[in-house]
């Protein structure tokens, strides 16, 4: 069985996964605002409060985070992006996602984003982690379908 576990993301882990991203995050990421997701990951790294990375056997197949929306706001984006290999670690993602969810909420009042309706499994994860999911809307330059996502603090 593979090794998993979770770091504090670093550059040299941004740098392994620019071209390594799995096809539905890259077009997920383009049909929210014509981005590239190498670019998107090394974003994350830079803007976000907290950012982690899953390794797989010491290779990393996800990052993941969550970024404030303003210095003044107590609203934070979570965000995620994921190479092929998470498939075949998915279980234990699952398991320790609750875990994640719960420190991103450490200094937010509010997580909230946007999911790409085609991402059938992002939304179900999703979901299963207390998010509430919106019906369907265009969104981005194009008018993609697009799922607005959002959990609040629990009081």
């Amino acid at each position: 069985m593979t090794e998993v576990t979770v770091v504090p993301a670093q550059q040299a882990h941004v740098d392994y996964l620019r071209g390594r991203i799995r096809q539905a995050d890259v077009d997920e990421v383009w049909r929210s605002g014509h981005q590239v997701a190498g670019d998107c990951v090394q974003r994350g790294l830079k803007q976000s409060s907290k950012c982690w990375v899953t390794l797989a056997g010491g290779e990393p197949c996800m990052i993941f985070g969550v970024a404030p929306v303003s210095v003044l706001s107590r609203t934070g984006t979570p965000w995620m992006l994921a190479t092929d290999r998470i498939e075949d670690i998915k279980p234990s993602v699952a398991r320790r996602s609750r875990h994640y969810v719960g420190s991103m909420m450490e200094g937010f009042d509010l997580l909230r984003n946007w999911v790409d309706f085609e991402n059938t499994r992002s939304i179900l994860w999703l979901k299963r982690l207390g998010f509430t999911v919106e019906d369907p809307a265009p969104y981005g330059p194009e008018g993609h379908l697009f799922r607005y996502f959002w959990r609040k603090k629990d009081v």
